[in-house]
């Protein structure tokens, strides 16, 4: 018996190492905060981290404090945010082969931002996402969809998307857009006003004007730090899920030094993470500012921004308040080399009744002209705070304990592959 059992055990491991085998890895998750895991497919059940791998077959599952990142064989990316169920349903790439690219994603609930890599430009007709009430096609784009078990809200940043309800002749098991009556097209020209929306038992797809995100469940990260290996560290990890592509601006004469600033005693503090760490600084990186009792609120490609660690409740939750820009550093970013660039002035305002904040910064790069960037989006019960889908620039912050000082990191990309990173101290 015991042989036997012995026997049946070595098969069966046997049967789930050639599984994966037979699926090679497709992705890689590149950024993680919080908790998320694999739920189903190979190694099901096991917490997910920077570094890991990802194979078709795998649904992902963030927690309520998770939020992820996901780059993919052909340079995809995909942003997956708290409370979210995602399967890799299928992801088959071969640049020498692209009438067999195949790639298809499950988004059973929560909110997800896809943008497309060199598969979905080359076989946009074999792209597909489907929610629990709709399926989703592209036209080489930058997409955000939000979705519940009754309602799918899509919207738009770059190229177009193709949303129809699911059924009759929209299969789930089918591939690139459904050519049906009820489906609809939402192009970039649209982005700033309309969303496409499908219901549950309604066989049309509405084109309807943008407004709040779908409700999310309130997001509570636990008081410990992840890991320094559980956060991004170079640049084309993350920049293809951490901002929209703009066209260069204008050349301008070099940056000029920016208004002085009023000085506090910080009680939020950011490093550069290694790739971007400079040695003859070494007080300046990320390891050196992650002291004992201070925990990681948020982050970018280039920085990771830090408070102090508190335990219980510890911020407003009512009133408005607004706030004074005291410290700021940015840079353009191209491959490994970073060029200084000034932010000038800024306004940032939250309003706690509501949990939704505000804000604004004038950044020059250098020999370039000067961009106005701006952010809306909503304030967590933990005191961290992140930019609704759809912004000028990506913002990921935090409070201080007792909301008298808040910090964020913000990052935008500019045409060539250069990258605009920065983070930000307020106080009032």
């Amino acid at each position: 018996m015991k042989r036997l059992l012995a026997l049946i055990f070595c098969c069966s491991v046997a049967a789930h190492v050639a599984a994966a085998a037979d699926s090679a890895p497709v992705g890689q998750v590149t950024f993680l905060i919080g908790d998320a895991r694999i739920a189903e497919g190979f190694a099901a059940g096991v917490p997910l981290k920077r570094g890991i791998a990802v194979l078709p077959g795998q649904l992902i599952e963030t927690a309520d404090n998770g939020h992820l990142h996901i780059r993919f064989i052909d340079g995809a990316a995909i942003a997956v945010r708290p409370h979210s169920r995602l399967k890799i349903e299928d992801y088959r790439y071969d640049p020498q082969h692209p009438g067999e690219i195949r790639i298809r994603f499950r988004l059973d609930e929560g909110a997800m931002r896809s943008i497309s890599g060199r598969g979905g430009e080359a076989a946009a007709e074999r792209f597909r996402l489907n929610t629990p009430v709709a399926a989703i096609g592209i036209k080489g784009t930058d997409f955000n969809v939000q979705t519940t078990r009754e309602l799918t809200r899509a919207s738009v940043f770059e190229g177009g998307i193709i949303v129809a309800p699911l059924g009759g002749d929209c299969e789930a098991g089918a591939y690139g857009p459904c050519r049906v009556p009820a489906a609809r097209e939402l192009g970039a020209a649209q982005k700033d006003a309309y969303v496409l929306e499908v219901r549950a038992n309604q066989a049309l797809t509405e084109l309807v004007p943008r407004r709040a995100e779908l409700q999310a469940p309130r997001v509570d990260l636990p008081a410990a730090s992840p890991s320094a290996d559980e956060v991004p560290r170079t640049l084309a990890e993350t920049r293809a899920v951490s901002a929209l592509v703009i066209p260069e601006p204008a050349v301008a004469p070099p940056v000029t030094p920016p208004p002085a600033l009023p000085a506090v005693d910080p009680r939020l503090w950011w490093g550069f993470w290694a790739a971007y760490a400079n040695p003859a600084d070494p007080a300046s990186s990320y390891a050196a500012q992650a002291t004992a009792g201070r925990e990681l609120a948020a982050g970018n490609t280039v920085f990771g921004l830090l408070r102090e660690s508190v335990v219980g409740p510890q911020y407003p939750t009512r009133g408005a308040a607004s706030f004074e820009l005291v410290r700021a550093e940015a840079y353009t970013v191209a491959g490994s080399v970073l060029t200084p660039a000034s932010v000038r002035s800024g306004t940032l305002s939250l309003d706690f009744d509501a949990q939704r904040f505000a804000t604004q910064l004038a950044v020059q790069p250098a020999g370039l002209s000067q961009l106005d960037l701006a952010a809306r989006g909503r304030i967590e019960g933990d005191g961290r705070f992140y930019a609704d889908p759809g912004q000028s620039m990506w913002v990921f912050g935090a409070l201080a304990p007792k909301g008298r000082q808040a910090g964020y990191t913000f990052e935008r990309a500019l045409s060539g592959g250069a990258f605009l990173s920065g983070a930000t101290l307020w106080a009032r």
